[in-house]
């Protein structure tokens, strides 16, 4: 059939927190949404993935952050989408030797990571990973 060897996986998480008492808590930084989806294809020799992870903003610590009262810090949401391909030379071409030839690319949007000081636009810090591309033969013997 047309569809053989073609998948999917996903997931999604909501959480729904609140503090009571006397010292009201949360888990720290837990996001109130998240969300993960693979799609995928795996036959005669080939294999290509593509993976997409989400979560909302959250809260990073308590108040009273560097001295000022009430002050949090918060993570910014993040996405990031990572893809990885990989054809065996002997079953899709068939060579002699179990060879591999694989791709391997991570964050391949190139996201980036920022937690806020308190507000939107006051960040403590910024993080930029960059988008990391690998490239490799794999082999048995």
């Amino acid at each position: 059939s047309f569809l053989e060897g073609f998948g999917y996986s996903t997931n999604y998480t909501y959480i729904r927190q609140k503090g009571t008492g006397a010292a009201p808590a949360i888990a720290l930084g837990v996001p109130k949404s998240t969300r993960n989806f693979t799609a995928f294809y795996e036959r005669y020799g080939y294999s290509i993935r593509i993976s997409d992870t989400y979560r909302d903003g959250s809260q990073a610590s308590g108040a009273n952050q560097n001295g000022i009262t009430n002050a949090a810090l918060f993570n910014e949401k993040y996405e990031q989408v990572d893809l990885s391909a990989s054809v065996s030379l002997k079953d899709a071409f068939g060579f002699s030797r179990d060879l591999d030839l694989t791709l391997d690319a991570t964050n391949i949007l190139g996201e980036t990571m920022t937690q806020n000081f308190q507000f939107d636009g006051a960040p403590m810090w910024y993080y930029d990973p960059g988008t990391t591309v690998m490239f490799g033969l794999r082999g048995k013997f």
